[in-house]
């Protein structure tokens, strides 16, 4: 599925991997889409929600046999490292798109060629994502064709068929055809996932990147609580509203307001305290906002480029300047580590630094390599397909 969130785009240098190849190389338990705060992987959060129900059916995924595609679904579009990109994967994106632009902008969007460009950038970004994992698997000698890849999906959708409609294929197709997916595209998904985790586990066990697994535990906790490349911090979070600029200046000010007031405030104990009134007061959003007292625990991959530059430069009880996201204006407190947390919820800790070592690792993939189009992908207006 697409990777990593906050979306942006699912998307860093850092102890035991200072030499990730430069481009060739984005939850905690990636599985549950983790993410604490949102990273930006799809800009627009309807986006992200449709993908997530998405990936929620699939993990609860009889003998489903396969759906044979039509020619249309199957046509290919274009190319990612090698790999074909088939236009029912481009469509799916497309839709999704479609839909999400349409209600933040208004339907008159697409008169905006700006704006249609930035639809089909973000469009091709996010088709990049399966094929950036598909280039890591490469890399580290897996076959991203075993037969293993293929029982796993075939499990999964009979998962689906079984548990989310009664054993019906009449209503499983029913819902591909609500969703605008295809079981091709289900079963790719599927696989991409099983790949995905055979990557971390490689790493892991290899030590490739990944310099703590559970053989070396106790060197991970020392490594969480002395590290400069991990930190804990609190924040508050004020969010965009899309399309509506005069609201997100409103925000900005809001923020630059409360990152000012702390500032001043000398003491670091009345700071913090400060701190936690300001994020009482703001409104609460559900995946941005701070709802634990513990704060942020997270090592450099997992939180966002903007996020993580400004919480590193912090010293303890520092307070950053805003920091500006696609999904809206955070404030950050650096505070410092507690050994009772860390050693209590190490295991969940040490999930999420191996996730952000992938995603770290994924993303350079991400960055290096292109979606090559076709002859058909050029005739095609992608703010038009059905």
């Amino acid at each position: 599925m697409s990777r990593n969130k906050n979306g942006k785009r699912p998307d860093r240098p850092e102890r035991g991997r200072t030499n990730l190849p430069a481009k060739n190389t984005q939850s905690p338990e990636k599985k549950k889409r983790n993410k604490i705060i949102a990273i930006s992987i799809i800009s627009a959060a309807v986006v992200c929600f449709a993908v997530f129900i998405v990936i929620v059916l699939v993990y609860q995924l009889g003998k489903a046999k396969p759906i044979k595609g039509t020619e249309e679904e199957l046509r290919v579009v274009g190319s990612i490292d090698g790999f074909e990109v088939k236009y029912e994967e481009l469509r799916y994106i497309s839709l999704l798109y479609q839909s999400a632009y349409e209600r933040n902008y208004g339907e008159n969007v697409w008169q905006d060629e700006a704006m249609r460009e930035k639809f089909e950038e973000e469009i091709i970004s996010n088709l990049k994502n399966n094929y950036a994992v598909l280039a890591a698997c490469k890399s580290l000698n897996i076959d991203t064709d075993m037969k293993e890849a293929e029982e796993y999906a075939q499990e999964q959708i009979e998962q689906i068929v079984e548990k989310d409609f009664g054993g019906s294929m009449k209503k499983y197709k029913e819902f591909l055809k609500e969703n605008n997916l295809t079981d091709s595209l289900m079963r790719f998904l599927c696989k991409v996932d099983f790949l995905e985790s055979l990557a971390l586990h490689t790493m892991s066990e290899n030590k490739i990147y990944i310099e703590y697994n559970d053989s070396t535990y106790l060197e991970f906790l020392d490594y969480v609580l002395t590290s400069d490349d991990y930190a804990r911090t609190i924040h508050v979070f004020l969010s965009k509203t899309i399309g509506d600029d005069e609201a997100n200046a409103q925000k900005l000010s809001e923020a630059t307001e409360i990152a000012q007031d702390l500032k001043n405030i000398e003491d670091k104990n009345e700071r913090y305290e400060a701190m936690k009134s300001h994020i009482g007061k703001t409104e609460y959003v559900e995946g941005f906002s701070m709802s634990t007292k513990d704060g942020v625990y997270f090592t450099r991959g997992q939180m966002g480029d903007e996020y993580e530059n400004a919480a590193f430069a912090l010293d303890e009880y520092g307070v950053s300047d805003v920091v500006e996201t696609d999904d809206g204006y955070y404030v950050i407190m650096k505070l410092p580590k507690e050994q009772d947390y860390v050693y209590k919820e190490g295991t969940t800790l040490l999930s999420y630094y191996q996730n952000a070592v992938l995603n770290v690792y994924v993303k350079a993939f991400k960055d290096s390599i292109d979606f090559v189009p076709n002859e058909y992908f050029n005739s095609l207006d992608l703010t038009r397909i059905e």
